[in-house]
C-alpha cells in the first residue's frame, strides 16, 4: 500500500513538473515571477504572486507619461486593498537625481496605506528633479486607479456571481460523494445534466491544458478561483484516494454531455478490439507528439482548441464549437469518443495517476 502510494505521488509530481516546464517554456513565468533578463519592463499589467497579493505594473499603463530621460515605470504591489511594495523599475533618468526620488518621504508613507487613501494623498515634488517626480507621481496615480477599478470589477464580479459559484461547489461536491452512497444509473444521470448544466453552460467550470498552464505561469486567486480549484482537486488528488479517472467519468461537463448524448441511442456501432487498441495507441501518441511541440516551442494554439471551451459559445471560436459538435454527434453513435479516444487533458491525468 505504500508503495503504492510512493507511485501515485511520484506520478502526481512529474506531472506537476511537465505542466511546469511547459508553462516556463510558453511564458517564461512561474507563478507569476518572470524568469526572463527583461521581465522588469516587459511584464504584464497584472499579476498574482500568491492569493490576494497583485502586482501592478505603469510601464503600459504610463507608457505615455514621460521624465526627463524617458519613462518612469513602477511595479506596484497590493493585497487585500492595501499598498505593501512600490518599486522602481528601469529607467533612463540621471541615477543622481532619480535616487532622490526615489527616496522621496512622500511616496514612502504610502505603503501601508489603502489604494483609496493613497489616490488622495499628495505626493511632493522633489527640487531639482520636477520632470521625474511628476513622472513618477503619474505613475503611481494612474497604478493605483487601475488597482481601484480591479477591485471594484472582482468585488461586482464576485457579488454576481457567488449564487452561481455556490451552485457548481455543490455539484462538485455531489460529483465526489455520489459514486460514494449512490450506485443507481438514475442517480449518476442526475449529475450528468448538473455537470452539464451548472458547471458547463451556466458557470463555464471545467479543466484544460489552458487552465492548469495559466495558473502555473500567473499564479491564482484562490478565492476567486474556488471552483477551478476544486476541480483541479478531483483531477489530481482523488486519484490518490482510489478514485481513479473520477473528474473524467464524474464531473467533467464535456465528457458528461458525451454521455448523455449517447443514452439517446441504445445501439452503438460495432468497433473491433482492434481498431479500439489502435485508437487507444493514436491517443497516447497525440498526447506525446503535442507535448513534444510545446516543449519544442514549435506551437501552444492547440490548447486553444480544446473543446471544453465550446460551453462559453458567445466568447468560444467558431472551430472550437464545430470540433464539440462533431463530438457529441459522434457520442450518439460511439460511446464518449473524445474521452476516449482523443482528449489530451485527460491522457495526462491517465498518463501519470494510474491507480492499479
Amino acid at each position: 500500500m505504500k508503495y503504492k502510494l510512493l507511485q501515485q505521488l511520484l506520478g502526481l509530481l512529474t506531472c506537476i513538473l511537465l505542466l511546469l516546464g511547459i508553462a516556463i517554456h510558453r511564458n517564461n513565468k512561474v507563478i507569476g515571477h518572470d524568469l526572463r533578463a527583461s521581465s522588469l519592463t516587459t511584464e504584464s499589467t497584472e499579476r498574482f504572486i500568491s492569493d490576494g497579493e497583485m502586482v501592478i505594473s505603469t510601464y503600459d499603463l504610463a507608457g505615455d507619461i514621460m521624465g526627463y530621460g524617458g519613462r518612469t515605470p513602477l511595479q506596484i504591489t497590493i493585497k487585500d486593498g492595501v499598498i505593501e511594495q512600490i518599486d522602481f523599475l528601469p529607467n533612463s533618468e540621471t541615477p543622481s537625481f532619480f535616487d532622490e526620488v526615489k527616496n522621496n518621504p512622500s511616496i514612502a508613507r504610502l505603503v501601508g496605506m489603502r489604494v483609496s487613501n493613497a489616490l488622495v494623498t499628495p505626493i511632493d515634488v522633489v527640487s531639482g528633479a520636477t520632470l521625474s517626480s511628476n513622472a513618477v507621481r503619474e505613475n503611481i496615480v494612474r497604478g493605483l486607479l487601475y488597482a481601484q477599478d480591479r477591485e471594484l470589477s472582482v468585488q461586482k464580479s464576485t457579488k454576481e456571481l457567488s449564487f452561481k459559484t455556490i451552485c457548481a461547489i455543490v455539484v462538485i461536491l455531489l460529483g465526489c460523494i455520489i459514486p460514494t452512497f449512490f450506485k443507481g444509473s438514475r442517480y449518476r444521470l442526475y449529475q450528468l445534466i448538473l455537470n452539464v448544466v451548472v458547471l458547463g453552460f451556466w458557470s463555464g467550470s471545467f479543466i484544460s491544458y489552458s487552465l492548469l498552464i495559466n495558473y502555473l505561469s500567473n499564479g491564482v486567486n484562490l478565492w476567486v478561483s474556488i471552483v477551478p480549484i476544486l476541480l483541479i482537486i478531483t483531477a489530481f488528488i482523488l486519484p490518490l484516494f482510489s478514485k481513479r479517472g473520477h473528474y473524467c467519468g464524474w464531473i467533467c461537463p464535456f465528457g458528461s454531455l458525451q454521455e448523455i448524448a449517447g443514452r439517446c441511442v441504445k445501439r452503438k456501432w460495432a468497433i473491433s478490439a482492434r481498431t479500439i487498441t489502435f485508437l487507444n495507441y493514436f491517443r497516447n501518441v497525440l498526447w506525446a507528439v503535442l507535448i513534444v511541440i510545446m516543449f519544442c516551442g514549435v506551437t501552444f494554439n492547440w490548447m486553444d482548441y480544446e473543446p471544453f471551451s465550446a460551453f462559453l459559445f458567445q466568447q468560444a471560436s467558431p472551430i472550437v464549437i464545430i470540433i464539440a459538435v462533431v463530438f457529441i454527434v459522434l457520442s450518439f453513435f460511439i460511446t464518449r469518443p473524445y474521452c476516449r479516444f482523443v482528449c489530451p487533458t485527460g491522457t495526462l491525468f491517465h498518463m501519470f495517476l494510474k491507480n492499479k
